[in-house]
C-alpha cells in the first residue's frame, strides 16, 4: 500500500493564499479596466439612503433603464428571472442615455451607440425590472444622505459609468445639474 504524498502546511497555506490574491486581483483588474477603457455614458437616477452593516452607508441607485416597459422594442420572447438581457442605449438630447433596443443576446454594434448586460429582476405583463450590478454606490454617510436629500427637492443626479466591450458597466463618478462633482478613484 502507497503512503500518501505529504505536503507541509506551509506550502498549502501559500498555496491558498496565492489563489485567493490572484482572485482579488483579477477582480480589482476587471474593475480598474473597465474604469479606464470603457466607454462613459450617464444615466438618470433617483437615490435613496440605505446602510449596508459591514460596508457602511451608500445610496440605493433607481435608473430610469431598471424599469422599461414592454413595447415595440422589445423582443416578443418571454424573459424569466435572472436570464441575461442587453440593451442598446444612445444618448437622447438631454444628456442622458436611454435604452432603444432590448435583446437577448449580445447584439452587433452601432456607431453611437452602447451596449449594457443586465439581469433580469423580475418581469410583469406591462414591465421589465433588471439589475445591472451598480445599483450601490457606497459613499460616506454625510455625502449618501445629501444625495438622498438631492432627490427629495427634485434637483436632476446622473451617474456616471463607464461600459465595456462586453457591456459590463461600473460607476466611475456623479453629476449634479450637469455638474460632475465626484469621480471614483481607480483604487
Amino acid at each position: 500500500m502507497k503512503k500518501p504524498l505529504f505536503i507541509p502546511f506551509w506550502v498549502r497555506a501559500v498555496t491558498v493564499v496565492l489563489v485567493l490574491t490572484l482572485a482579488l486581483g483579477f477582480m480589482v483588474g476587471e474593475r480598474l479596466k473597465i474604469l479606464t477603457s470603457g466607454t462613459e455614458i450617464v444615466l438618470k437616477t433617483k437615490p435613496v439612503d440605505p446602510r449596508d452593516f459591514f460596508r457602511g452607508h451608500y445610496a440605493r441607485l433607481n435608473f430610469d433603464i431598471s424599469e422599461i416597459p414592454k413595447v415595440a422594442n422589445t423582443p416578443s420572447m418571454d424573459f424569466k428571472r435572472n436570464d441575461p438581457v442587453f440593451l442598446r442605449l444612445k444618448r437622447t438630447s438631454n444628456g442622458f442615455w436611454d435604452v432603444v433596443y432590448v435583446y437577448d443576446h449580445y447584439p452587433e454594434q452601432q456607431p453611437g451607440s452602447v451596449i449594457i448586460r443586465g439581469t433580469v429582476k423580475s418581469t410583469y405583463s406591462t414591465k421589465l425590472r433588471i439589475r445591472y450590478g451598480i445599483e450601490r454606490y457606497f459613499a460616506p454617510k454625510a455625502q449618501a444622505l445629501k444625495l438622498e436629500g438631492l432627490t427629495r427637492k427634485e434637483i436632476e443626479v446622473g451617474v456616471i459609468l463607464r461600459i465595456s466591450p462586453k457591456g459590463e458597466a461600473a460607476i466611475s463618478g456623479l453629476m449634479i445639474e450637469g455638474k460632475k462633482i465626484h469621480e471614483e478613484p481607480l483604487f
